[in-house]
């Protein structure tokens, strides 16, 4: 079994929104890190200005990061959408799901199949998602919390957290970006996260 933690930058909140930054970190059962996806897709669908204070991507730079590609693109050439045996990660997971989705079918395509949910890793043969707020929220009587709250209970530094994201942004050729709304970034902390969670899951 593999598994990908995800996140994605989208134009906005909406149905009609769509995705412009895609980052997956696939595992292997250890949780190790085998390989790096993260692209940025261009949309005819203007970003909104409140995103654009948030995420710093305004339809200028989506352009140059993308270098013109749609999100399309880049589904159909990654090997990942094509798996039957794999779990989807995400922290509030069932967002992003519905923004690739919103994504495909706003471009005429079926939508993606992530399967069905799980709160364990190990479940064999089979597409399934996995939301990380709810392994958080369940160890804080229910109480949901944001990503960047909840990264303030990992053993690492600020500091730390910065060394780890330069290297993911080194082995993929990343032009540097914000942090907390980078979907790299917060990919990466939902796969810490993840980790100090490995028992409660497994």
């Amino acid at each position: 079994m593999q598994y990908i933690v995800f996140d994605t930058e989208t134009t906005g909140l909406s149905a009609s929104d769509e995705v412009v930054q895609f980052a997956g970190l696939l595992l292997n059962e250890k949780l190790d890190l085998v390989k790096i996806i993260n692209f940025y897709c261009q949309t005819q669908v203007l970003v909104n200005p409140e995103v654009t204070k948030i995420t710093c991507l305004d339809g200028e730079l989506l352009h140059k990061l993308s270098k013109g590609k749609f999100f399309e693109d880049y589904y159909y050439s990654i090997p990942i959408f094509k798996c039957t045996s794999l779990t989807w990660i995400g922290y509030n997971v069932g967002f992003d799901c519905r923004m690739i989705n919103n994504t495909l079918v706003n471009n005429g395509l079926p939508v993606h199949n992530f399967g069905s949910k799980t709160i364990s890793l190990g479940k064999g043969e089979g597409i399934y998602n996995l939301d990380v707020m709810q392994l958080v929220a369940a160890e804080n009587n229910g109480i949901r919390k944001k990503l960047i709250e909840a990264a303030k209970e990992l053993p690492h530094s600020q500091d730390e957290l910065e060394q780890m994201f330069q290297k993911l942004l080194k082995l993929t050729e990343s032009p540097p970006e914000v942090r907390f709304h980078n979907a790299l970034y917060d990919a990466m902390v939902t796969w810490l996260i993840l980790a100090s969670k490995k028992r409660r899951c497994l």
